[in-house]
């Protein structure tokens, strides 16, 4: 039977299977799909607190699971990916002239013919990225302006193993375009954080000190940010 677990924000399916086993037992697939067998004596609150004490293993197991198997995202009808923390849909439609829809869950790309999907996609989603940059901006910075720092210049990028950085000298901060695959909160977050090193380079006490002014709970959102739960564009 499919049970969900929601521990920091994380929601976490899993299979269980009750057996005449002695011992819970967890296992997760190659395909990053989780699976738990347990003696049927065991409540479910008993098999959730097994899972929460392994949670951080699980998350990261997962993940890196997720990631040797996700094959390449490559704007197909039918295929999935996230958008701003929602799962979206490409649907393919035949059409004398380019262009892409956003309707509610479902991506609509019109194409002239059926190899210009991947031009149409990525183009569509560069510019919802500069949208939403301008709005995320407007969001935090309202935060964080009373910290009597220069407006920095934003500025987007692919990236592969970070966020974003920040070059606090030259006041630029540059957010990977991934982040708009995550939940708005994480992506606030994400750009707290690179304010946060205008004033401190460095990650030492005082740039944590400060960051946890603004996100208490910012061990929490790490976690989300490694959770592997979204799928990207690229």
């Amino acid at each position: 039977m499919k049970r969900t677990i929601n521990h920091h924000g994380i929601s976490l399916e899993y299979e269980f299977t009750p057996k005449p086993v002695k011992n819970i037992n967890l296992r997760v697939r190659s395909d990053g799909s989780v699976a738990v067998s347990a003696p049927r004596w065991v409540t479910k609150g008993q098999v959730e607190e097994f899972l929460l004490a392994r949670w951080d293993w699980l998350i990261k197991t997962r993940a890196g699971n997720l990631g040797n198997n996700m094959p390449q995202f490559g704007w197909q009808d039918g295929e999935t990916f996230h958008l701003l923390g929602q799962p979206i849909t490409v649907k393919h439609q035949s059409g004398s002239k380019n262009a892409a829809q956003l309707q509610e869950n479902i991506l609509r790309l019109t194409l002239d013919t059926p190899n210009s999907a991947q031009k149409v996609g990525e183009k569509w989603y560069d510019t919802f990225c500069v949208q939403q940059t301008a709005l995320l901006e407007e969001r935090v910075w309202s935060r964080f302006r009373s910290m009597g720092t220069e407006r920095p210049t934003l500025r987007l990028r692919w990236m592969t193993s970070r966020w974003g950085s920040c070059m606090s000298k030259q006041g630029v901060i540059t957010l990977n375009k991934r982040l708009f695959s995550l939940p708005p909160h994480l992506a606030e977050y994400v750009l707290l954080h690179e304010y946060c090193h205008l004033l401190h380079p460095d990650h030492q006490s005082g740039f944590y000190s400060l960051l946890e002014e603004f996100v208490p709970h910012r061990k929490q959102l790490d976690k989300q940010l490694k959770s592997g739960a979204y799928r990207f564009v690229r």
